[in-house]
């Protein structure tokens, strides 16, 4: 076998073709050319994938071709007797598509000749050789594809995403006859891949976000479409007036489903998604997403007393069925929050410290809304003490068991005795008008 030594040119042309067809399915078609070079090689064909945004896609057909040219050395080197010859040529094109499976376009033929003994001559000629060629020998294979599966393989996940197809050209010559022979093939060969998509007009899924609180409109959340796998193959922005829309659906199941945003929740439909969705019918209006806001109880440590440590106060939610959801501490400025709360009935409560006198309930109840619960405050004094003496100014008195009694607008507050320094106190005391007593 000969192969005359030849740099190898790479060259890559991309052909674009819209053919819009009488009826209402469309198509366009991408080309890549890859130029003749010497077998055997192995090179990549870069097609790009078909635009979801040009509507459904229904059909992929892809097309293989071969062109080639095959030059047929042959010298007869037996100078004793003459030979009868077989040539047997091939050439061999082999595409390999997305789905695994592979184009294959085949060329060959053979041929008898009988040749004299050798001339002395090596030159593929005169009466002991032969030389010729095969060329512009044309091939076309195609595979069409109309299953949802197989095409979804076609879909740009991306603008202007390609995808390579491998084309692996052979070629070869096998010589048959008795004798002493010197020859062999030189081929040359190039392959068009082409690939047409067929699509019908773009199809759209359509619908509105709303606030469950009041059906007004959500501007600014994110809607996606999802394929058969759950890539994300489409997305739109609700507007000003809750609207949102995506095209280019495919014919496979899809679904669509909103992005939450946080503090929000899913109401309708309650995952957020519509499942399993399917554009053979044609536009799909209606589908709506309706949320809600989750909210917040919130509120303040109150105590009317300079320089007091508001921080580290223990606030406690729970629901309406008195279930511990959540416990939280005051800051410096005695401010607690709870958040992320759907809507319903609670109860928050303090825990009053030791020394201290709650002013306000110690439970309150909250109806939670669509709107936060704020100013739940809690109110609490400082528990003080009133003290003094028995004062008897004469020497060896005897100033304990003297009765004192502590008194305010509602009666009598408490009792006590004095010891025997004429000492008296009386403790745990909310702030507010006392009168302070002795029983002579």
């Amino acid at each position: 076998m000969m192969k005359p030594m030849a740099s190898i040119v790479f060259l890559a042309s991309l052909a674009l073709i819209l053919a819009p067809n009488a009826t209402a399915t469309e198509d366009i078609t991408y080309c890549h050319h890859l130029v003749s070079n010497y077998t055997d090689w192995e090179r990549n064909s870069p097609l790009p994938m078909f635009d979801p945004s040009l509507g459904t896609l229904v059909k992929v057909e892809v097309n293989a071709t071969l062109n080639f040219s095959q030059l047929i050395e042959f010298e007869h080197r037996n100078s004793a007797s003459p030979a009868t010859v077989t040539t047997i040529q091939s050439v061999n094109l082999k595409v390999f598509l997305l789905d695994g499976s592979d184009l294959t376009s085949s060329w060959g033929r053979s041929h008898t000749r009988s040749v004299a003994a050798y001339d002395g001559i090596l030159d593929f000629g005169g009466s002991s050789g032969f030389n010729y060629t095969d060329f512009n020998t044309t091939s076309t294979e195609r595979k069409n594809y109309t299953n949802c599966e197989d095409i979804s393989d076609y879909i740009a996940k991306f603008p202007g995403e390609t995808k390579n197809f491998t084309v692996n050209a052979t070629a070869g010559a096998i010589f048959q006859g008795s004798g002493n022979y010197l020859g062999g093939p030189t081929t040359l060969a190039d392959s068009i891949i082409c690939v047409t998509y067929y699509y019908d007009p773009p199809t759209c899924i359509e619908g509105y976000k709303l606030d469950a609180a009041n059906n007004q409109p959500l501007e600014g959340w994110n809607i996606t479409l999802q394929d058969c796998d759950g890539k994300v193959i489409g997305w739109d922005i609700t507007n000003e007036t809750g609207f949102w829309k995506i095209c280019g659906l495919q014919c496979c199941n899809f679904s669509v489903c909103e992005i939450l945003k946080p503090g929000w929740i899913a109401v309708d439909p309650a995952s957020g998604c519509y499942l399993d969705l399917n554009a053979s019918e044609g536009n799909l209006t209606g589908y709506n997403f309706t949320n809600k806001n989750l909210s917040c109880i919130s509120g303040y440590k109150v105590i009317n007393c300079e320089d007091v440590d508001l921080s580290g106060w223990n606030i406690t939610l729970y629901n309406e069925t008195d279930v511990l959801i959540d416990t939280t501490t005051t800051n410096e400025t005695g401010y607690y929050q709870f958040c992320g709360l759907d809507h319903g009935n609670y109860k928050v409560c303090e825990e009053v410290k030791d020394g201290w006198q709650n002013l306000t309930d110690i439970c309150i109840d909250v109806v939670l809304g669509y709107d936060n619960a704020t100013d739940k405050n809690f109110t609490n004094v400082p528990l003080l003490c009133i003290e003094g003496y028995k004062v008897i100014d004469c020497e060896g008195s005897d100033l304990s068991n003297w009765t004192i009694t502590l008194t305010n607008s509602s009666g009598t507050v408490g009792t006590t005795l004095t010891n025997a320094t004429g000492w008296y106190r009386f403790c745990d005391l909310v702030p507010g008008n006392y009168q302070v007593c002795e029983t002579v």
